[in-house]
């Protein structure tokens, strides 16, 4: 497997200077089913942005309608030679694998060249016939239309992602604002409870001056003025008198 990342580079377009640069790839030749496979790094890039056209030789790709611009060409490894009639591309996670069947490769002991046998197509039964579409042509457009829907399920998944976490987020919320909520009442209550026995407190000792206020003001009125010393003695007597009497009774 071979893979390679270059830094960025200039490209011209339309007489316009375009920076680009070449996605991470890898190259994989597999031997016994005689294929190549190409893998591209092309994160979070639309499928209708990729434009791909290899050739028989030479792998091409690039970005350049997208605002992240990507370019890729480069040969075939061991002089190896693919039939692009064959080949399929698919996109999923941002790596894109495009495999191609191979029709001439070099082997490294040998150095020979070893080739596929082409089956030879049939010719048209009816030269007036309307002209098939090219094989080409129809394998890319299909291929597009499997990469637009791999990202459509891919987009999907996200939006539903994102909705659950969404929702999650929001209940986490409304637990928390319920949290809080009973917290705030359950304050506001004991606030009340202490204001409640502070006012009784407060009522118990106003009844209490209250009281005191009205003894005074009764052992004021109860208070006798005496002329002389004779006085004082009747006045003690006859208390001492009423005194005895309430024993009695």
């Amino acid at each position: 497997m071979e893979s390679n990342t270059v830094p960025e580079t200039s490209t011209e377009t339309d007489g316009e200077q375009i920076n680009t640069l070449e996605p991470n790839y890898g190259c994989t030749i597999r031997f016994i089913k005689r294929v190549l496979i190409v893998n591209v790094t092309l994160h979070k890039i639309p499928p209708k942005f990729v434009n791909l056209d290899p050739t028989e030789t030479e792998f091409y790709l690039d970005t350049l309608g997208f605002s992240k611009k990507y370019k890729l060409r480069f040969s075939y490894p061991q002089d190896i030679q693919v039939d692009v009639d064959e080949s399929e591309a698919e996109l999923e996670y941002g790596i894109l694998k495009v495999t191609f069947p191979i029709t001439q490769i070099r082997d490294k002991k040998s150095g020979k060249l070893l080739r596929k046998k082409r089956r030879k197509r049939k010719a048209a039964a009816d030269d007036n016939s309307p002209a098939k579409k090219p094989k080409t042509e129809l394998n890319m457009e299909r291929q597009l239309e499997i990469i637009s829907e791999i990202n459509s399920e891919q987009n999907k998944k996200i939006e539903e992602s994102l909705q659950k976490e969404a929702e999650k987020n929001a209940y986490l919320a409304n637990t928390e604002r319920n949290k809080s909520n009973k917290k705030a009442k359950q304050k506001r209550q004991k606030e009340q409870v202490l204001d409640s026995i502070l006012k009784k407190q407060q009522e118990q000792t106003d009844q209490e001056q209250e009281l005191e206020n009205k003894k005074a003001t009764a052992a004021s009125r109860r208070k006798v003025t005496f002329n002389n010393e004779v006085e004082v003695q009747e006045f003690h007597t006859k208390a001492k008198i009423r005194t005895n009497r309430k024993k009695k009774n």
